[in-house]
């Protein structure tokens, strides 16, 4: 019998920084929301499946916010939930009818038939004095309730009396309102001992991310940009950011290991952005492995066609303290279940993903093979019919079922499959096109960096010739805010690449947290951090042509029959906009980014 082939998952949970350090205000929702849909529910639907092994990464400064709302901090969504309608100002209501609806219309609203009815009369206006006034106190209320209902996995709604009953209600009492709101803490207080209730029984293994999500290679060393991206115009720098990069490596080891009692072996990069020096600086922090895309495989070794290189086994990467080996993805699959599955019905999704992992078995002959499929772990799924649990329901009955293909978790693969090949080089660049043109390709990411050089720069220079003026901890928490503002989310809004209607708030953000160095200190801020660096208006509202269309066509026709009957209905949500428009719940408009290009 023939070896059988190996699968290895890994869900990839992370949240943007959404804490102002200074107030422990929360700006925006989506770390709570996303904890009861799928921090937890992608956990229990594996615990419910004793045949299912997965990878599960936790970006830690994600984990630092569940904590804090764990702990009662509140984001001003929930804040707003829990408001009588009555006590609510103009203001108030009006940001309620603005953003209370930020999600997928037709799989996350549509089906709670009363929050549709009034998405309907709310949408396609704008809001107004008129408009809110349209609204009662008990439609208010019932907005409230529905739009934290709606993001609840449908495993609590089944385990849940109180859920599952009130998911079927039309209206809702203050009292009903406030139990739907405290549930929510209920569960998202289950997602960290979930996860090592199945670490311990060896169902998942928890790799981590440097500490608030930074491009590593970009602090390393900003001239790893003309590796990937030779003409392109990188940022003045006044002095090296290496040790920043040290301190979010370091610090996500040892915060990992405290939160889930066992250090992490693996590190999935911050959006797979990895280069010969960063995968130095993983080694010696404790990484056994690493994982990026297979574009960065072809670079690496130089093998361009992809029926020539080999993405189904690990590699040692030579000229790193220790053992360190990495691990890529297959791009094809892994974008199928992010961006396409969503259109198929659930039958057909996994038998045909079923069918792409087997026809890899049969082209690569050589065993052992394991398949690498990773992605997002929390954005796809609202795409999905029932927050893709009948899907996932499906493939996992499937898998435990099949005798030819075989679960694993990343490093226990490595442990029983040592790498017998290896890459003297990792080629820098990202999962994305295999390059950094998101974080450092457009003037408005130049910028952005240049801002966080002058206050960083400042901040150096106040705190040498201080004389002891500033405490300790204020400093340290000056330190903190350039961490935070290095993640790579701010930088994923500037340039023309993705576009959401939160765009403002992102530079925003990023802004204050520059401020906050000040302010940290006691000290004003420079008049330009109050200086937008996002320009508004500036998206294409078409692509350019990437093919002829008998080019086109041809790469369509290699995909299945499912997928190509899923076509009509995907390029009319493009063309009428919903995907824009409801681009903003956490970092939901990154789906755009990999679709494959079809003329429609």
């Amino acid at each position: 019998m023939t070896e059988p082939i190996h699968l290895a998952f890994l869900w990839h949970q992370h949240q943007p920084f959404y804490k102002d350090t200074l107030s422990d205000r929360i700006e925006m929702p989506w770390v709570r929301l996303h904890a009861i849909k799928d921090y937890y529910g992608m956990a229990a639907m594996i615990e419910r499946h004793p045949g299912i092994k997965a990878t599960v990464n936790f970006v830690p400064s994600l984990l630092v916010q569940l904590q804090d709302q764990i702990d009662g901090k509140q984001d001003i969504w929930q804040s707003l939930s829990r408001i009588a309608p009555s006590d609510m100002n103009y203001d108030q209501r009006r940001f309620l009818l603005q953003n209370f609806f930020m999600t997928n219309p037709n799989t996350m609203i549509r089906p709670l038939p009363r929050y549709f009815e009034l998405y309907g009369r709310r949408s396609g206006v704008d809001i107004d004095e008129k408009v809110v006034a349209r609204f009662s106190d008990e439609e208010i209320r019932d907005i409230q309730a529905l739009s934290n209902l709606a993001w609840f996995h449908p495993i609590t709604l089944e385990d849940d009396v109180f859920l599952g009953e009130t998911y079927k209600c039309q209206h809702f009492s203050e009292e009903e309102k406030q139990q739907i709101l405290d549930k929510q803490i209920e569960v998202m207080k289950q997602v960290i001992p979930l996860h090592r209730k199945l670490q311990d029984e060896g169902r998942l293994e928890l790799s981590t991310t440097p500490f608030y999500h930074p491009i590593i290679p970009l602090l390393l060393d900003e001239h790893s940009v003309h590796e990937a991206m030779p003409d392109a115009r990188l940022p003045r720098r006044t002095l090296p950011l290496a040790g920043d990069a040290y301190e979010q490596v370091r610090r996500a080891y040892q915060y990992h290991t405290e939160v889930f009692g066992k250090a992490p072996a693996g590190m999935w990069p911050s959006e797979g952005s990895v280069s010969q020096e960063a995968a130095e600086l993983f080694a010696s922090a404790g990484a056994k492995w690493i994982a990026t895309d297979e574009e960065i495989l072809a670079r690496s070794t130089g093998v361009q066609k992809s029926a020539q290189r080999h993405p189904y086994r690990p590699y040692r990467v030579n000229g790193v303290p220790g053992s360190l080996s990495i691990v890529f993805r297959d791009h094809v699959v892994s974008d199928l279940m992010s961006f396409q599955y969503q259109y198929f019905n659930e039958d057909d999704a996994v038998s045909d993903f079923l069918e792409k992992i087997r026809d890899i078995g049969k082209r690569h002959s050589e065993r052992p093979l394991c398949v690498f499929v990773i992605l997002d772990g929390e954005n796809a799924w609202e795409h999905y019919r029932r927050t893709a649990y009948p899907f996932f329901v499906k493939l996992y009955e499937k898998l435990e079922e099949a005798d030819d293909i075989v679960l694993t978790r990343i490093s226990e693969y490595i442990e029983n499959h040592e790498p017998t090949h290896s890459i003297d080089r990792v080629a820098a660049g990202s999962w994305i096109n295999g390059d950094f043109a998101i974080w450092a390709g457009h003037d408005e990411d130049i910028e952005a960096w240049e801002y966080i050089d002058r206050v960083r720069e400042d901040l150096r220079i106040m705190t040498q010739s201080s004389h002891g003026k500033y405490n300790s901890a204020d400093v340290k928490n000056a330190w903190e805010e350039i961490y935070i503002a290095e993640g790579s989310d701010y930088f994923w809004w500037y340039g023309e690449d993705h576009s959401s209607v939160q765009d403002m708030e992102f530079d925003a953000l990023f802004r204050m947290h520059l401020k906050n160095v000040y302010r940290h200190l006691g000290e004003g801020y420079p008049e330009f951090l109050d200086e937008p660096i996002k320009k508004r208006g500036q998206r294409k509202l078409y692509s350019e042509p990437t093919a002829p269309l008998q080019r086109a066509h041809a790469r369509v026709s290699s995909y299945s029959t499912a997928f190509r009957r899923s076509l009509r209905f995907q390029c009319r949500l493009r063309l009428d906009g919903t995907r824009v428009e409801h681009a903003a719940s956490g970092r939901l408009l990154r789906f755009r980014r990999q679709q494959p290009s079809f003329a429609c």
